[in-house]
């Protein structure tokens, strides 16, 4: 859709962000308020469950709402994401016990994957290929101000006003976001009403169900030579021959198999799905390195981590621009995935006698990198499809970038403990970054081999 022909751009753009942005939230400010619903409703033992209800529903409706906006409009499926979110959110505040919360948060959870699918895809529809890298910077900053203000907000509203508001804030931005693109964004016109490819999703969510459920419970709750996780694994490689299978035959897939054998699109999966694993293990891990180690407050702690989050909205944005005028990915990519590598191994040398100084200047190197990452899986994908296939594309990158969240909060998790239980406790969260140099170099070898796409201004 060609942008003069747009209306009301800044409440659509408005809207967009606010959704985001209690999506992106929803997922940080829930962490600092669990101590107080477990006393108030009980359930310690499900302390993690309704942070892998939420995720694990988000994740499983990405691609499926993708495919589905595809062929029933974008604009009505994004308002029903919108709604399901506001839904659990309003629920989640009046549960009563842990079960009522963990199965409103996996509500919540669904709308919130709509959410964030569908918030890229409108992006690309509403731009040409040429300008969807500076508007998807911008979009794109919300994850770091959810970062950034989530913790705190959710601490403060526990605090003075007890932390079911941490759900009941999401009502008037919800609702101003479902109204201001309800009166404002242009609907999309499918080219065709074709068939909703149902068996896929059914069995997409069968894969992606117990791979999700696995890393969440692995190395934390069960060991990974666990029965259940090595049942839970052997069940999801069976769903997903039976998926492969039924993509090659269905007329409009899910995932179309193009997507993982065209390098504008797969490289472009892997290196979202390594760069939101390098951002969740810095996330994580240096606020436990510097309360554990450094013997620093939580506020404190929580203050190194604001410089990393406006390092990456100010990347995200400057980068997204400079792909606009120079339609080129690959290399602000690498140049990213340099920068994380080289501040995880700033990370992984630090010990009792790092200065505060040296701290935020690493944090704001990790910041900078992850941000530089972020337009350049969705654009890079979107300007490699059709405009049929736009929701279908944004939500499959979304997908892998989720999945990397679960796989680095597992997997990095294993790697502390395991040191941890022979008491080399330094070692082994300098161990954590260590492996998140690899995991770097992993994200320079998939960007290394990504095409740019490179399509006319409209």
């Amino acid at each position: 859709m060609n942008q003069t022909r747009i209306k009301h751009l800044i409440p659509i753009f408005a809207g967009l962000m606010a959704s985001l942005l209690i999506y992106a939230m929803d997922s940080t400010i829930f962490s600092t308020a669990m101590k107080k619903i477990v006393e108030d409703i009980g359930g310690k033992d499900y302390y993690a469950w309704p942070f892998t209800s939420y995720l694990l529903f988000s994740t499983i409706a990405i691609p499926i709402s993708g495919a589905i906006s595809d062929l029933q409009g974008h604009k009505p499926v994004f308002l029903c994401g919108i709604a399901l979110f506001l839904s659990g959110s309003a629920l989640c505040g009046i549960s009563g016990n842990m079960t009522e919360l963990i199965l409103f948060r996996a509500l919540q959870g669904t709308g919130g994957g709509i959410i964030v699918a569908g918030v890229f895809t409108i992006i690309a529809d509403l731009f040409p290929p040429a300008e969807r890298g500076k508007y998807t910077g911008i979009v794109s900053s919300m994850y770091g101000l959810a970062n950034l203000i989530g913790p705190v907000t959710g601490g403060f509203l526990s605090d003075r006003f007890g932390w079911r508001w941490i759900f009941y804030i999401n009502l008037p931005i919800g609702v101003f976001a479902f109204l201001a693109l309800f009166f404002t964004l242009p609907g999309n016109r499918p080219d065709s009403k074709q068939k909703t490819d149902l068996s896929g999703m059914i069995v997409l969510a069968l894969i992606l169900f117990p791979v999700l459920t696995s890393l969440s419970l692995a190395g934390a709750v069960l060991p990974w030579n666990s029965p259940w996780i090595v049942g839970m694994a052997v069940f999801a490689a069976l769903m997903l021959l039976i998926f492969i299978l039924l993509q090659r035959r269905a007329k409009n897939p899910v995932l179309p198999s193009a997507y993982f054998t065209d390098r504008r699109i797969n490289m472009a999966l892997a290196l979202s799905f390594f760069n939101q694993m390098s951002l969740i293990g810095a996330v994580v891990y240096l606020p436990y390195f510097e309360q554990n180690i450094l013997k620093m407050s939580a506020t404190d702690s929580g203050l190194v981590l604001a410089p990393m989050m406006v390092s990456l909205v100010l990347a995200a944005n400057i980068v997204g621009r400079l792909i606009s005028r120079t339609n080129q990915y690959r290399i602000w990519s690498l140049i990213g995935f340099c920068l994380i590598g080289f501040s995880m191994w700033r990370f992984s040398v630090m010990d009792k006698s790092t200065g505060y100084s040296v701290l935020i200047l690493n944090a704001v190197i990790m910041g900078w990198g992850v941000g530089m990452n972020m337009p350049v899986g969705n654009v890079n994908a979107q300007n490699s499809v059709s405009k049929c296939r736009i929701g279908s594309v944004t939500s499959a990158v979304t997908l892998f970038r989720n999945i990397g969240t679960a796989t680095g909060s597992a997997f990095f998790g294993t790697v502390l403990t395991a040191r941890n239980v022979i008491g080399w406790e330094i070692s082994g969260v300098n161990r954590v970054f260590q492996v998140g140099i690899a995991v770097a170099l992993l994200g320079i070898l998939s960007s290394s081999f990504l095409r740019d796409a490179k399509l006319p201004e409209s």
